[in-house]
């Protein structure tokens, strides 16, 4: 698979990723990375297909969701898909949220285990200097995480905002499918970035909290979710 606009990964020699929203592709290659993000995401997230759906209305709309600008970065190694990370950023709040990243275990099994703290930067780089090209600001990345994976979020420089976060089932679609239900309890991290490094963790976890909630996932402010968590997030210690 060699696009133009593929890009190295700084650390991670073995991998590059193409961004399917990038202008630079043609709309042949745009669909042969689409495919490969289709077949990715649901052999990993098949809970989650309302994902797929939202990145083909952006594809064929050109309307970004809820106004965020939305990456979907395919990661490839030897010419080979091998992962996908989407990140949409609210750049009104100057927040990253991490949605989705999946590698296959055969194309990192071999690779040192910082491999992920540096592929993490790298994308989240890429995240802070596109707002800085529109002289916007980044303060924060949120992502959601099971309790396996809370430890090496900690050790890569993320805190944990709320240890109880409930995420809504079909995402910010939930309210199409009758009574509200959420996924069974997961944590929401947050890293300090760019313009948000030495802020508070409390008024961090409040902006990133609020934005993947209800921006994001478009829950009423008043939600005892949403209350519950923002609570949460502000008594950190």
């Amino acid at each position: 698979m060699q696009f133009r606009a593929l890009i190295q990964v700084e650390g991670v020699s073995e991998y590059t990723v193409v961004d399917l929203f990038d202008p630079q592709l043609s709309e042949i290659e745009r669909e042969e990375v689409f495919e490969a993000c289709i077949a990715i995401h649901s052999e990993y997230f098949p809970s989650y297909p309302h994902v797929i759906e939202e990145l083909q209305d952006h594809l064929l709309s050109h309307v970004p969701p809820r106004g965020e600008r939305v990456h979907a970065w395919l990661v490839v190694r030897d010419e080979e898909p091998v992962g996908l990370w989407v990140m949409n950023i609210n750049a009104k709040n100057g927040i990253v949220m991490m949605l989705f990243g999946s590698i296959h275990r055969w194309a990192r099994i071999d690779l040192p285990r910082e491999y992920l703290t540096h592929l993490v930067n790298f994308l989240l780089s890429l995240c802070v200097a596109e707002a800085h090209n529109r002289d916007e600001k980044i303060y924060a990345a949120i992502l959601e995480s099971d309790t396996g994976h809370i430890a090496r979020w900690v050790s890569h420089g993320f805190f944990v905002a709320d240890p109880e976060y409930q995420e809504p089932q079909h995402g910010s679609r939930w309210s199409e499918f009758g009574d509200l239900k959420f996924f069974d309890a997961y944590s929401a991290c947050v890293f300090p970035i760019d313009a948000g490094i030495g802020m508070s963790e409390e008024v961090l976890a409040k902006i990133a909290l609020s934005t993947l909630l209800v921006d994001h996932y478009l829950l009423p402010e008043d939600h005892q979710a949403v209350v519950s968590s923002l609570q949460r997030g502000t008594q950190l210690r």
